[in-house]
């Protein structure tokens, strides 16, 4: 075994990291010691590294930013092991992130595809998170940590990474839920699918009714939110509104669905116009 997942396991729970996130590093850890192991490694190496990023790139074919973060996780699971071997260097094992294009580039969900998807998902638990998570701006690991017990107040709290914040859901998503997990332990996890489940029947649905896969996998449901939030609200406050429920430390990380595409610029320019049409219709009836 390469991987010290006992003593890792420990230091994530002192510090305070979400049962989610948690997971989600040791899921991550031990895909990267299946193929270590597969592919006759003994041991943790900068070669192993490199190897897998380019399994990642070329074969799984993730996301850029998936691979980003999963190289994240790595780098901190190497800092840790740096503080308690004095033999190992971090640094030595780190490798680069990959250079992402401008996100003014990346395409979100917008509304039709949004509704075309939970219309069609075949799955419904994997209908009810999408909702969940488009009306809520939570992440998957927290949405799918979340009992029903703890969506009843007025007030729900979100604790990750050690920090507690306060959001709230439409009184009819509360009774959807409700209705949809009736006869479950009202304190346990109402979702029970792994994350990998949720993505695949998201990419299903996205199969199924013709939006581009690539905008399709549990995150985008937080990043539709998140547009559709500033959107809608209209109040100056919006996007310092928007950090809290979201949980982002830097103002400067919500700034970024301020950021707009090409296909949005289009879209708002064919709407202008509109007046100067009816103005055009009064003149004719006036002369």
């Amino acid at each position: 075994m390469i991987i010290e997942y006992d003593k890792y396991s420990q230091h994530l729970k002192r510090n305070e990291s979400a049962k989610g996130t948690a997971r989600g590093y040791m899921t991550n850890l031990r895909q990267l010691e299946n193929f270590a192991i597969s592919n006759g490694y003994q041991e943790l190496s900068f070669d192993l590294m490199v190897d897998y990023k380019r399994y990642m790139m070329e074969e799984m074919r993730y996301l850029d930013s998936t691979t980003n973060q999963k190289i994240t996780v790595f780098s901190t699971y190497f800092n840790f092991i740096e503080t308690i071997d004095m033999n190992f260097k971090a640094s030595d094992y780190k490798i680069k992130k990959i250079k992402r294009q401008n996100k003014r580039s990346r395409e979100f969900l917008v509304p039709d595809e949004y509704e075309a998807l939970v219309m069609v998902c075949p799955h419904p638990e994997t209908r009810m998170l999408m909702k969940f998570t488009a009306f809520t701006g939570l992440r998957i690991s927290e949405a799918t940590n979340l009992t029903l017990a703890e969506i009843e107040p007025e007030e729900i709290e979100i604790t990750n990474k050690g920090k507690t914040r306060i959001i709230g859901a439409p009184d009819w998503l509360k009774d959807e839920l409700r209705e949809f997990f009736k006869g479950r332990d009202a304190d346990k996890p109402m979702f029970s699918f792994s994350q990998t489940t949720y993505r695949n029947r998201m990419k299903q649905a996205a199969r199924i009714c013709g939006v581009k896969e690539k905008k399709v996998y549990p995150h985008a449901f937080r990043h539709y939110f998140a547009k559709e939030f500033l959107r809608t609200t209209q109040d100056q406050r919006a996007l310092s509104m928007l950090k809290d429920i979201l949980g982002h430390s830097d103002l400067k990380t919500t700034m970024g669905y301020l950021q707009y595409n090409p296909s949005e610029i289009v879209n708002v320019m064919k709407t202008r116009g509109t007046r100067d049409e009816e103005m055009d219709k009064r003149s004719v009836a006036i002369s």
